[in-house]
């Protein structure tokens, strides 16, 4: 059988970043591509226990899936640069594919989310609704009862007038820690219906470092992976088909199973400039806190300047779900400190020359795609490959594309509908 179902989770993060999406659409693709992306399933996230660490997923589920996708992010492993990816990805498949995606360690702040049990966005402006319908159980699986509901002040709501509010409060156990979400759950005047709601208390984020400053190498990472898959899809009776980005491809290529790798980061390249850099920083305490230091003070920052600054900055031609992925996720200390060495453990792994008799006996079970001007996955390595591995299935990307092809919506269905074509022509086999 398939994987059990999971709790569908709200996030008004998630609702508010679709209405911006909605609104933001890349020049390069035609109409065909748009109506694509505006009919396409929806990803739901969820938190999951993985090697006795908090994991953020995202899935999408299929009624009857012929296989199952899972999806390993490159670094940093932020899966919510992916989200149009593997939703086009779906799409593509046309419903016969249940998709993955596992986030690193360390990497993402974690959210907790409630679902109220019916479309959120009907419960927010329906006039009809009784005053007491909240929540009464854990929405993460844990079975637990929500404590009687309380009234509490409704501070920082003086705009509202005279509000009754009505408020709950949630336990969530899980492995025996319990975490205290308070839920605001709506607002009413005297003689009104819904009149106010204050989203920031309808759902409290976590951000905090859930891992206690430990950091994590390219080894405990594809460990996370291999344990995630032990224990999370040992049920799933279709085959698997594993997806990689940049290092996640190295990661994938440890499992074995049909394998696709995204602009594959498979060995230094000594005549990057840029990989000098960041291996500089990543070995040096200094500059590390140095940069961690930084990205937490622009952390510190009004949400709509950090957003400039990252859109004025590395995210020139990003979609603005990419930008903000970066902004809440990427710029905090602990993030950027896993980011780095994660990094060196890489560079230190990857400076090795890559086996390529395992390579030649698992090329049936294997296909890349590289780019033209991708320093992490150059052509020397292309032409290694097609060296070493006679008979491997290796595709250059000629679209104009970048490493960060999932930042742009236009990467992204162009590499979705890539990798839709190279599954189905290996299960067709």
């Amino acid at each position: 059988m398939l994987l059990p179902p999971i709790t569908r989770s709200f996030s008004f993060h998630s609702r508010f970043r679709r209405l911006i999406w909605s609104k933001c659409r890349n020049s390069q693709m035609g109409p065909e591509n748009l109506s694509l992306i505006d009919k396409r399933h929806r990803a739901s996230f969820r938190l999951c226990n993985v090697s006795g660490y908090k994991t953020d997923l995202l899935e999408i589920y299929a009624k009857d899936p012929k296989f199952h996708v899972l999806f390993i992010p490159g670094n940093p492993g932020v899966i919510s640069f992916y989200v149009d990816f593997l939703e086009s990805l779906y799409d593509l498949l046309g419903g016969a594919a249940s998709v993955t995606a596992i986030s690193h360690i360390g990497q993402t702040e974690k959210n907790f989310s409630v679902d109220f049990g019916e479309n959120t966005q009907n419960w927010l402006t329906r006039s009809d609704r009784d005053p007491t319908p909240i929540p009464t159980s854990c929405q993460h699986g844990c079975g637990t009862e929500s404590e009687e509901s309380e009234q509490l002040s409704y501070e920082g709501l003086s705009h509202v007038s005279q509000p009754t509010c009505a408020l709950t409060k949630l336990c969530l156990v899980e492995h025996r820690q319990a975490y205290l979400i308070y839920l605001a759950t709506y607002v009413i005047s005297a003689n009104e219906a819904i009149y106010s709601i204050e989203v920031a208390q309808l759902t409290r984020s976590w951000n905090r470092n859930w891992e206690h400053g430990r950091l994590f190498s390219l080894q405990e990472q594809t460990d996370h992976k291999l344990n995630f898959i032990e224990h999370e899809l040992q049920d799933v009776e279709v085959p698997l088909v594993l997806v990689g980005h940049s290092i996640g491809s190295y990661i994938s290529l440890d499992i074995v199973t049909y394998c696709i790798c995204l602009y594959p980061f498979l060995a230094v390249n000594t005549k990057s400039s840029t990989q000098a850099i960041i291996k500089k920083i990543a070995v040096s305490r200094t500059l590390c806190t140095g940069l961690s230091s930084l990205a937490a003070i622009l952390a510190l920052l009004p949400a709509w300047i950090s957003r400039f600054l990252v859109k004025k900055s590395v995210g020139k031609s990003w979609s603005p779900p990419a930008v903000e992925a970066l902004c809440k996720h990427v710029l905090r200390y602990h993030t950027i400190q896993n980011i780095l060495y994660m990094a060196m453990t890489e560079f230190e792994k990857l400076s090795e020359v890559p086996d390529w008799s395992f390579m030649r006996e698992k090329k049936s079970q294997m296909a890349f795609l590289f780019g033209v001007d991708d320093h992490w996955g150059p052509l020397h390595i292309y032409e290694e490959i097609s060296n070493n591995v006679p008979g491997a299935v290796l595709t250059v990307e000629q679209g104009g594309y970048t490493h960060a092809f999932s930042c742009t919506e236009a990467g992204s269905l162009w590499v979705a509908q890539h990798v839709s074509g190279l599954i189905k022509n290996y299960l067709s086999k």
